[in-house]
């Protein structure tokens, strides 16, 4: 027995304010995690497929570099980019390596063996705390975090909240895992040893960590 928790308004919503771009929409009640609403776009026409679909409207929906085809939402794997932080943030808080008054000064970049790791923000954000970073989305806040934390205690801790996981488990069999790396991980599937700097762009949520819309909207919506 399935009951839907889809809410027919805010479906029609998220369609038209995705139109016909390539992007993905999911919300989620933060009380119950149902599922509101969940919609990946560009769509295609169900109908065309009733009784056979010609070659030219399949090569058409095949070939769209904006790929139809795929949920997005469930099976697209994309970098989470600064959607991570506030994982990143947790996680340094709750395995006591930082306190809410510790502070970084961001000149826009920082410099670690040679490699440089810029900020979003060129002329940087001067001296930032947790909260300001997190404000500001301070880029270099969060490498510093990063690298006193390392991946691995990140890693126990984005998995508390859904990522690197199915979010629907067995409903949906095209739902991807995603990824979140580990020194581990990359000694057993690249061969190779972690290296800091790949600490300090997974901080930022660049590298090998992957992740589906579902997973982090299941995510934002634990931190809600």
């Amino acid at each position: 027995t399935i009951k839907l928790t889809v809410d027919t308004e805010i479906q029609k919503l998220c369609n038209k304010l995705l139109g016909d771009k390539a992007g993905s929409i999911s919300v989620m009640d933060i009380y119950t995690g149902e599922i509101v609403a969940m919609h990946s776009s560009p769509s295609f026409n169900p109908n065309l497929f009733l009784f056979g679909i010609s070659r030219d409207e399949w090569q058409l929906i095949r070939n769209n570099p904006l790929k139809p085809l795929v949920n997005k939402t469930l099976s697209g794997l994309y970098s989470p980019g600064s959607t991570i932080k506030p994982i990143v943030a947790l996680s340094a808080l709750e395995n006591n390596v930082i306190t809410k008054d510790f502070k970084v000064n961001c000149t826009g970049k920082t410099e670690m063996y040679g490699q440089t790791y810029h900020c979003w923000k060129k002329r940087g954000h001067g001296v930032v705390n947790l909260k300001g970073a997190m404000k500001q989305s301070c880029d270099t806040y969060f490498y510093e975090v990063a690298r006193k934390l390392g991946v691995d205690r990140l890693k126990e801790t984005a998995i508390k909240f859904g990522l690197g996981d199915r979010v629907l488990k067995d409903f949906q069999i095209n739902e991807k895992e995603g990824l979140v790396p580990s020194t581990d991980w990359k000694k057993n599937n690249l061969g190779k040893g972690w290296v800091l700097g790949e600490t300090l762009i997974t901080g930022i949520g660049q590298g090998y960590i992957q992740t589906t819309p579902v997973q982090l909207c299941l995510m934002t919506a634990q931190i809600a």
